[in-house]
């Protein structure tokens, strides 16, 4: 077993699915127990959000050993599947380039639910966001930088 799955009972996990291309993306917003709901967070008391972006032909289980990890050291993460991003689907319409799309989606989605300070995003800080990428997410994360402001780019 992973060391990194040993603080599972520790975190809450939401699914969020986000909707890039005009088709929902899979995705899981994972948050430390302790954050409660968000919702009543003060500014102070938002945490990063680090996005988990996976490698070719995975998903979004692809990351949430890493994404489990970062939640229990105290950021929320949250982890998604590119549209067409797992083995089995029809992948002749992806690439880098619509992955960086799905990936803007899911910022403005998080930007706008924090800044509305409603629902699972409420209590995300959206001006402390970093994005982790595995394999092939990792090329997406690095062309999608520039759609981050500030030293987390």
């Amino acid at each position: 077993m992973s060391s990194f799955r040993k603080h599972r009972s520790e975190l809450r996990r939401t699914r969020l699915d986000v909707v890039s291309r005009s088709a929902p993306m899979e995705g899981v917003l994972t948050v430390p127990e302790e954050a409660g709901d968000g919702v009543h967070a003060t500014r102070e008391r938002r945490l990063p959000l680090v996005i988990c972006c996976h490698g070719f032909t995975d998903s979004l289980h692809g990351t949430a050993d890493v994404a489990d990890h970062l939640a229990a050291l105290g950021l929320a993460t949250y982890r998604f599947t590119f549209n067409g991003g797992w083995a089995g689907a029809d992948m002749t319409g992806m690439s880098v380039l619509t992955e960086v799309e799905d990936l803007e989606a899911v910022l403005d989605a998080a930007r706008a639910g924090a800044a509305a300070g409603a629902g699972p995003w409420a209590g995300i800080d959206p001006e402390r966001i970093a994005l982790l990428g595995k394999s092939q997410g990792g090329a997406v994360a690095v062309r999608a930088v520039g759609l981050l402001d500030g030293p987390s780019a």
